[in-house]
């Protein structure tokens, strides 16, 4: 019969999944709620107006972004762990697409850093005219 001293209980891996969403949560919720403000659906002028005007603001944003699919990464092995005592395919397969959100979801938001780029003021895009500009930027 062998023991692990230095395994936790599936009680501290329950609670450290507790703080891990939580913070998802924050961050969804900051990073949703900072660029609500400046997304003007439908108006492709006004939302590069409010970013350039509230640059901070938009990476903030895009990073509040980031770390909640940080936190997804850490949630996907946690899960993995819990579950896998009950079937450990079907929890490999459950850790298998948390983690493959993580990925996606960090590459979309790799595209929202974006207008930071093109609204920088790189002598290359000052070359673009404002229609073309305000386009690549939404």
């Amino acid at each position: 019969m062998t023991h692990r001293a230095n395994e936790a209980s599936p009680q501290t891996y329950a609670r450290v999944a507790g703080v891990l969403y939580l913070l998802i949560f924050i961050f969804a919720a900051l990073s949703m709620g900072l660029q609500s403000k400046l997304v003007v659906p439908g108006d492709a002028a006004a939302t590069v107006s409010h970013i350039s005007s509230s640059l901070q603001q938009w990476r903030i944003s895009v990073a509040a972004e980031m770390a909640m699919f940080t936190c997804d990464i850490p949630l996907a092995a946690i899960f993995y762990i819990l579950l896998r005592p009950v079937n450990a395919n079907l929890a490999l397969l459950a850790a298998f697409f948390r983690f493959a959100e993580a990925v996606i979801g960090s590459a979309i938001v790799t595209l929202h850093a974006a207008p930071m780029v093109l609204l920088n003021g790189s002598a290359f895009f000052k070359s673009l005219d404002g229609q073309t500009l305000q386009s690549l930027a939404v």
